[in-house]
């Protein structure tokens, strides 16, 4: 990490959080695993993209996504999305994500709705998780791609999936 000559123009590690849209403990559990705490838990304003980088934070919804329908078509709307981001990101089997990015971006209730479907996707073994150090991450099961493509381009769900967000 850099070492300004102004300490007034550190950053504090809460800040660097914020700034990310993370709790404070994330970006600690990411630069102590990683060996880049800064003495003084101050950093620079360049620092906050590296820590970023470590921690693997992604904004996957800019806002800008066309889904002004009412739920549940918003919510099929969202699953089609996520679909397609994860296949256009190649979160498939060996490939992760955390699984925070898959909700930031989106408005509270845009996100209250994608983790139930989320959570569905998990239990219907859709989506495969992993605890690392950057936290719980997430990857679309080989044997899933397929259907995963099928869904982001509009196909029918299958019936695991409907029951699974159900």
């Amino acid at each position: 990490m850099a070492d300004s000559a102004l300490p007034l123009d550190r950053l504090s590690l809460s800040a660097v959080a914020q700034a990310l849209g993370v709790h404070p403990f994330t970006v600690a559990r990411v630069l102590g695993h990683s060996g880049e705490l800064p003495p003084g838990l101050r950093f620079e304003p360049s620092d906050v993209s590296r820590v970023r980088e470590l921690a693997g934070v992604e904004s996957w919804w800019r806002g800008d996504e066309p889904l002004a329908l009412a739920d549940p078509e918003r919510t099929l709307a969202l699953l089609q999305a996520l679909c397609s981001k994860l296949v256009d990101r190649d979160v498939v089997q060996g490939h992760w994500t955390l699984a925070e990015n898959l909700l930031r971006g989106l408005d509270p209730a845009d996100q209250g709705r994608l983790r139930r479907v989320v959570n569905g996707l998990i239990r219907a073994r859709m989506l495969q998780t992993r605890a690392s150090w950057r936290g719980i991450e997430v990857s679309v099961d080989r044997d899933w791609r397929d259907i995963v493509v099928d869904i982001a381009e509009g196909g029918q769900l299958p019936q695991v999936v409907r029951e699974a967000w159900g």
